[in-house]
């Protein structure tokens, strides 16, 4: 079986920029492809599909850092964007850093600005160790807690079925990360958060501390899934910051 695509969406023509959109934890291109008809013309949205979901639903999920990393940087890479920025929520967030790591340590060329949402800061994260082996009702129950599920999707036992696996390789790869020595370069970085995001906190503020460039700090009302309930208002200033 060959693998499905890393990256979907409209490809740009030229002249336009490449959003590429990084998932939370679970998340599917799903989450970001109805972002375009939200968006400036010259931007085109590039969502990231990693293995385990959507059009890659039979293929096992990947739960270790590098060569997810080496994968997405392969990928990004292949496409030969003109100009690009990356975006990402949550787990979404270290996975873009790490692809512009990656992609900066390979002399590729690096995005125009890193989006970083709903993430505390590599240096001053504080994963829950173990959610990712906890029994069936038990991250069940975490995960409705998050507010990021629908409950008619927790609920369908069957579908939870399919979907856990791939949650719960997500969850490993969050507890797993390890940052690494701060990146020598000026990188513009801007950091969302929700302000009663719980999980993340003040610690979003050490974004400031991964690059020599300009960061900038947005805040919105909302818990750690802002990027949904506060969907409209999310985009527009990621419109903002690209322009």
């Amino acid at each position: 079986m060959s693998a499905g695509p890393w990256i979907v969406g409209r490809p740009p023509p030229a002249g336009r920029l490449s959003l590429y959109c990084f998932p939370y934890a679970g998340g599917n291109p799903v989450a970001f492809l109805p972002w375009q008809e939200r968006l400036p013309a010259w931007i085109r949205v590039r969502a990231v599909q990693l293995p385990g979901r959507a059009q890659r639903l039979a293929e096992a999920p990947m739960h270790e850092w590098p060569p997810l990393i080496q994968a997405l940087a392969d990928a990004v890479a292949a496409e030969r964007a003109q100009a690009f920025a990356f975006f990402g929520h949550s787990l979404g967030a270290l996975m873009a850093f790490e692809t512009a790591r990656a992609c900066a340590e390979r002399g590729l060329p690096l995005p125009e600005r890193l989006i970083v949402s709903g993430c505390a800061a590599p240096s001053l994260r504080e994963p829950e160790i173990g959610l990712h082996q906890l029994p069936e009702p038990a991250l069940i129950a975490r995960l409705r807690e998050y507010q990021g599920t629908p409950d008619a999707v927790l609920a369908n036992a069957e579908l939870m079925r399919v979907l856990l696996p791939t949650i719960r390789a997500d969850l490993r790869l969050s507890e797993d990360y390890v940052r690494g020595p701060t990146p020598s370069w000026r990188l513009p970085i801007d950091a969302l958060y929700g302000s009663g995001d719980e999980l993340v906190g003040d610690r979003v503020r050490g974004w400031s501390e991964e690059t020599q460039g300009a960061t900038s700090m947005h805040g919105f009302d909302g818990g750690h899934f802002f990027l949904e309930s506060r969907r409209d208002e999310v985009i527009a200033m990621v419109a903002r910051l690209l322009a």
